[in-house]
This record gives C-alpha cells, sequence and structure tokens, in this order.
C-alpha cells in the first residue's frame, strides 16, 4: 500500500468536521492528520504536519476559504472546497481547487474527488474490502442515511444539517415532521430544524413502530401523543406533548387504531 494520504480538514463548525472525519474514515488511503477553525490555525497546522490535501471550508471568519487558498498556492498541498455555498465555484477553481464539494457531503462525489487527486498524484487506488464496498455504495447524501433502508435507532445520533447549521439529534427527540415544499420542518424536544429532505424519505427511514404519517403533510411520533380525541370530521384530533393539535385523516386513521389497540 502506498503512504496515506494526510489530511487537513478547515471548518469552523466542529460537527461538520466530525461528519467529514467519519466519511474519510472509510477509504484505507486517507488519514485526517490535523483539523483548524479558522485561517491562523490552519497555517500553523502545515508548518507542523506534512500535509497532502486540505477539505477548505468558504465561510470561515475574518480570513474565508478563498482568501486561505490564496495563502496556500505556495504550499505543496491540494485543495478541496468543501461548503454549504454553491456560488464560489468559478473563484475556487481559479484558485486551482481540486475540486468543490458542497454540504451535505455525497460519500459518492466525495469518493470522486479523492480519485481526481490519486489521478493527479499517480497513487494507485486502494483494494477496498467488500463490506467496506458496500458501505460506499449503499451512504448517499442524506445526512440520515448510514445505510439505505435500514431504520434508525431511536436513540442513536444523526446528523442533519439546518440551513448553515449541522445538529446532531436522535429520532427519539422528534415530535413532528411536516412538509415545507422541498424542506421538512422537524419539531421536538430542542429540535426546530428546517431540513432539506423529503416528507417519504424520512417517514422511510424512520422506525415504523413508533412513526406514523397522521396526514399528506406530517409524520408524528407516537410517544409524543398525550390525548387522542375524535374530530367534528370524524377523523382523529391528537394533541402533542406541545400542545400542538395534528389531524389524522381517515385512512390513516385506521392505521393508527391498529397501531395502538390492545
Amino acid at each position: 500500500m502506498n503512504n496515506p494520504v494526510n489530511v487537513l480538514i478547515v471548518d469552523d463548525e466542529p460537527l461538520a468536521r466530525v461528519e467529514l472525519c467519519r466519511l474519510l474514515a472509510m477509504f484505507e488511503d486517507i488519514k485526517v492528520v490535523a483539523q483548524a477553525v479558522d485561517a491562523p490555525d490552519a497555517l500553523a497546522k502545515i508548518k507542523q504536519h506534512q500535509i497532502d490535501l486540505v477539505f477548505l471550508d468558504i465561510n470561515m471568519p475574518e480570513i474565508n476559504g478563498l482568501e486561505l487558498a490564496g495563502l496556500l498556492q505556495d504550499h505543496d498541498c491540494s485543495i478541496i472546497f468543501c461548503t454549504a455555498y454553491d456560488n464560489h465555484a468559478l473563484e475556487a477553481f481559479g484558485l486551482n481547487a481540486l475540486d468543490y464539494l458542497t454540504k451535505p457531503v455525497n460519500v459518492k462525489r466525495l469518493s470522486q474527488s479523492l480519485q481526481k487527486y490519486r489521478k493527479l498524484h499517480k497513487v494507485e487506488k486502494p483494494h477496498v474490502p467488500h463490506s467496506q464496498h458496500d458501505q460506499l455504495s449503499q451512504h448517499n447524501q442524506h445526512s440520515l442515511a448510514p445505510k439505505n433502508n435500514d431504520e434508525l435507532d431511536m436513540n442513536k445520533q444523526v446528523l442533519l444539517k439546518d440551513g448553515e447549521n449541522m445538529q446532531l439529534i436522535t429520532p427519539s427527540q422528534i415530535e413532528q415532521v411536516i412538509s415545507v415544499g422541498n424542506y421538512v420542518k422537524i419539531k421536538g424536544d430542542g429540535l426546530n430544524m428546517l431540513v432539506q429532505n423529503t416528507l417519504s424519505y424520512l417517514e422511510s427511514r424512520l422506525n415504523k413502530q413508533y412513526f406514523i404519517r397522521a396526514n399528506r403533510q406530517t409524520i408524528i411520533n407516537l410517544q409524543k401523543v398525550s390525548k387522542m380525541d375524535l374530530s367534528i370530521n370524524g377523523a382523529y384530533l391528537l394533541t402533542m406533548q406541545s400542545n400542538e393539535e395534528v389531524e389524522v385523516s381517515r385512512r390513516q386513521g385506521q392505521i393508527l387504531r391498529n397501531m395502538i389497540s390492545l
């Protein structure tokens, strides 16, 4: 095996660094040797370590990622931008960036970026064990999807992107998931997030013992229901622990009765 590719991650968001480290750990020839929270920290880490590849955020305080990339022109390291914004790509490639990834990072695109580095530096791609290959092929761009077709553990943390921020949550915190166009609003214990995903996708991932589609727009966590009544039109009206009311459609009402009846 060739020497590992020494990686520096530069991002002022701790959870973003955690998620990228997790993804890079899937590649046996990649070694994250340092992390930095801003430009001065990154320059110091580059002096301390032999860095081959830098994953660089753009939106950082004082000196942004584009400015830092300009300062790194004389250093013998490649740069892959990794940012929540897609409107700086031309500037990034003008700075000879190897690639430009948008958050949340899609592991397939990450793999392609790493292959660009290997090709540029004539590094042989390592053999990937079958189990790891399956993990890479199954992982996709959804932060809620460590493996396709698996329901999420109610108490296992998952990473979600809420606007520019990343947040670790557990499904057990969720009270409601509400469709808002191309986004979903996730509400619950300490949660009020707007996440780019579809209601149908989240319905497929959330544990069906606890989560049910109440109506076309809303998924609810049965553990967060405090009261259940019949509404005027004969459908069920649920009062959640937050005191919000959610109407259950007639069709879903039958499924709900089957789930909670003795």
